[in-house]
This record gives structure tokens, sequence and C-alpha cells, in this order.
């Protein structure tokens, strides 16, 4: 188990990359401020939180920012254990999430670029604004507002659940991460087991380009319900194989 804690600042700062290694252990970093002060976990140096493959989980509390905006990148780890990030990440040139089980971001996060590649349990997020997104987990739940402002929005996940608006005017690109996953379209009742959008999720949809739903390799059932997007302006393309 890895701890650092602080009523204030903890700076990762190093020439190369700042590393933080445990083997199936727990990393928490607390930067938790008293008496109105600021709280903060700075990230001065491309850095790596990792906890391995095992079921270590990442714990981050307080602020996460740069002293340099827009230049470094955090990477965190956690294998099969869970990741919770509970207060605002800003400032960072590149935001991944290699590996974890549940992954919740409880507050705002706003990036140069957020990946997460991989996930066996449900992603939550708060807000996220970047330049470019793309999320691969199991289960993916939308509580605020989403942005990809320069590149298209990709989203592999086999459930989701949209709650906000979701905007990236060059495309949003949406399939499911088992190929034989069933896509249930518009009605009005989200059944939680089946890649499902109602008609109001898919109103909560923004672009001025293109919104894909499947792939070229899907070879599940797809199901269309009653579907109003007439006001949208996005074009809608449903894509499956043979």
């Amino acid at each position: 188990t890895i701890t650092l804690a602080s009523d204030n600042l903890i700076t990762f700062a190093q020439s190369g990359v700042a590393v933080l290694t445990t083997s199936g252990g727990v990393i928490n970093v607390t930067s938790d401020a008293d008496d109105n002060a600021t709280g903060e976990t700075r990230i001065n140096a491309n850095s790596v939180f990792t906890t391995g493959a095992g079921a270590g989980n990442i714990t981050l509390t307080g602020d996460v920012t740069s002293g340099t905006p827009d230049t470094f990148k955090l990477t965190l780890t956690a294998g099969v254990g869970n990741l919770s990030v509970t207060d605002g990440v800003s400032q960072l040139d590149a935001l991944t999430v290699t590996s974890a089980a549940d992954v919740t971001f409880d507050s705002s996060v706003t990036v140069t670029t957020f990946t997460q590649q991989a996930g066996t349990g449900t992603t939550t997020f708060d807000a996220l604004t970047a330049d470019s997104i793309s999320i691969t987990t199991s289960d993916l739940v939308l509580n605020g507002a989403v942005e990809a402002s320069v590149d298209a929005l990709d989203i592999t996940v086999d459930t989701i659940e949209v709650g906000d608006t979701v905007t990236a005017d060059a495309g949003i690109n949406l399939q499911t991460a088992t190929s034989t996953q069933a896509i249930e379209l518009g009605g009005g009742t989200d059944t939680g087991t089946n890649f499902t959008l109602t008609e109001a999720e898919l109103q909560f949809l923004s672009s001025t380009g293109v919104v894909t739903i499947g792939s070229a390799s899907y070879t599940g059932d797809m199901t269309v319900d009653a579907l109003d997007i007439s006001s949208e302006s996005y074009d809608l393309k449903l894509e499956g194989g043979v």
C-alpha cells in the first residue's frame, strides 16, 4: 500500500516519468485542505500510478492539476481494482485509464485528451470535456455533460446511460464491446441489460456530423422503437455486419 497525504499540495515533478507502483496493493493520494486552503495533487511530470494487474485500488482525493497546463500526462492502471477520483481533474495534456474494474469521476474532468483503454465494471462521469475522447469499458454512466471539442467521440461499451448533453461536432461513434450484445434504440424504457438509448437519450446527442451506432463487425440484434429526432442536427447511421 502506498499512501500520500497532505493538507495542502502534493507535487509530482521529475525530469523523466514519475511512477507509483504496487503489486496488487493500494494507492491513495489525498490532498485534503483544511482552513480554506487549497488541496491539490499537481502533475509536473509525465506520471504513472499503477497497482499492476491485480486487485489494488487507486483513490485520488483533492483536485488533480498541473503547474504547466496542457503539458503533462497522467496514466492510471488499477488492473482489476477500482479507480476513484473524488475531485476535479484539469490542465493535463492527457489522462489515460489503462485498466480498472469500476471507474468513478465524482467531479468534472477537463483535459486535452481522455482515453480509457479497458474496463470490466462501470465507468461513471460527472462531466467530461476534452479535445479527444475515447472510452472502452463494460458499462458507462454519463451523469453530466460530455464534449469532445475537436475529434470524434468514440465509445465502446455494452450498456450506457446518458443523463445530459453529449456533444461532438466531428461525429459520435457508439458501438458495443461485445459484438453480439443487443442494441435497443428509441422508446422510453432502458432495460439496463442491453445497449439501450431511449428517445430522450438520443435527443441528448448533439453533433453537426454523423452519429454512428454499431459497427461493421456487429452481429447482434438491433431494435428501433418509437423515435423522433427530427429536431436534431446530426445524421443517424445504424451499422452492422453480415
